[in-house]
């Protein structure tokens, strides 16, 4: 989260987090609440849970924020191909927030917020497709069976089915109490916060509460896991609650600064990426760096994906082959979409090994690669790399960037 040519190169991989400042909201979008049409009859039969979610499931979106802290990633769903909704504390505190659908991903700017409803909208910086949905003015009824659709744990997108315990449930969520919530016999894991609660109709009844998702442990086998939430029932925002709130927003921004995290970005580090998930890139990269240069295999071994860790066949392996190396002086140039779950990246990095271990036996190299980087559990891991350029030997100035420790030049 290597190298085309051999797997030893594929140690040469680093990456860091840039500042993000509040983006100016664009001209506001319209939120429409549609009520649920009553019951008439019909001689159409139907649509089944099926072709329900595949009617609506593009517009639900994945969204992840860099914070202070790290990565955060949570789900959201369109109002119109520029807003999307969400809860509160999945983009508070945030330095920076991207959206990501099935054909795209884009900056957003939040444009309304409020913690004690845990209700978020958010501006994005270029249009997504999808599907537009709108909230329904139908009462839910206990029993009632819905859809959650949303990103558990960080994951592709899953669609589940639930029923409907209660319309009138409260709860704590950190430090405040939220009230008015519908309560869920369903399945709904960190990160499917945001998501909508999807009645029979397609339409939204409310949004899913499922507390943040962020990567806090590993499982037996080494993977990073998040913490799921407890067994028991779970719980969305009442649409109604939601939907006049958000339609108020729309109609006139209330824009919220991103947060600024002093020092989060290391001096030998540079993003000239404009892209709008180059920050999380780079999060995950300079931590796959740091773990290289203080000789933590175990947790550089976690940013790269089951693939390449197939290509190595074990920890020690890997750690064999990256033991002499010292990674320094990224520059992540380019990234880009590829497919919902995949992006590229431009990089240019300094290198130091051992000349056996170097490329073309050189103990400092200078590298411009191409990364293929997959989305697992929120973090980007590291999927292959290929030369944009041939790898070269540093110049005396690049070398003497690694100081005393520098590597001679050939």
């Amino acid at each position: 989260m290597v190298m085309k040519a051999a797997i030893s190169a594929s140690l040469f991989m680093l990456m860091a987090v840039g500042a993000c400042s509040t983006t100016a909201a664009t001209a506001p979008a319209t939120v429409t609440v549609i009520p649920t049409p009553s019951a008439t009859p019909s001689v159409s039969a139907p649509m089944t849970d099926e072709q329900i979610a595949e009617s609506v499931q593009s517009g639900v979106v994945r969204v992840q924020t860099v914070t202070c802290g790290g990565i955060a990633t949570g789900s959201g769903f369109l109002l119109a191909p520029n807003l999307v909704a969400t809860v509160a504390h999945v983009v508070e505190g945030a330095a920076s927030v991207s959206v990501r659908g099935d054909k795209g991903v884009t900056k957003a700017t939040v444009i309304g917020l409020d913690a004690r409803r845990d209700l978020a909208l958010l501006q994005l910086k270029n249009e997504l497709p999808g599907h537009v949905f709108t909230f329904s003015t139908s009462p839910l009824k206990a029993a009632a069976k819905v859809m959650v659709i949303g990103y558990p744990s960080g994951q592709p997108r899953v669609v589940a089915t639930g029923s409907v315990m209660g319309t009138n449930a409260e709860i704590e969520l950190g430090d405040r109490t939220l009230n008015g919530l519908i309560k869920l016999d369903a399945t709904v894991f960190g990160g499917n916060s945001g998501g909508p609660l999807v009645t029979s109709t397609g339409a939204v009844a409310g949004l899913l509460e499922a507390g943040p998702a962020r990567i806090r442990a590993e499982s037996a086998d080494g993977e990073r896991i998040v913490y799921a939430q407890p067994e028991g029932p779970k719980y969305a925002v009442a649409g109604d609650t939601a939907a006049a709130l958000l339609a108020a927003w729309a109609a006139k921004p209330v824009s919220v600064a991103a947060t600024t995290c002093e020092g989060a970005v290391a001096s030998a580090v540079t993003i000239t990426s404009q892209h709008a998930e180059a920050q999380a890139i780079a999060e995950s990269l300079s931590a796959y760096a740091e773990s290289i240069n203080s000789a933590d295999y175990d947790v550089a071994w976690q940013f790269i994906t089951g693939r390449l860790r197939e290509q190595y066949g074990n920890v020690q392996t890997f750690a064999k082959r990256q033991e002499s190396s010292f990674l320094k002086d990224l520059t992540v140039e380019k990234a880009a979409f590829v497919d919902p779950l995949t992006d590229s990246a431009d990089v240019r990095m300094l290198t130091k090994q051992d000349a056996a271990q170097g490329p073309k036996g050189l103990p400092c190299a200078a590298w411009h690669l191409q990364y293929t980087l997959k989305l697992t559990s929120g973090y980007w891991r590291i999927d292959g790399a290929k030369e944009l350029e041939p790898v070269r030997a540093c110049t005396a100035t690049e070398a003497g960037r690694f100081g005393g420790d520098g590597a001679t030049v050939q």
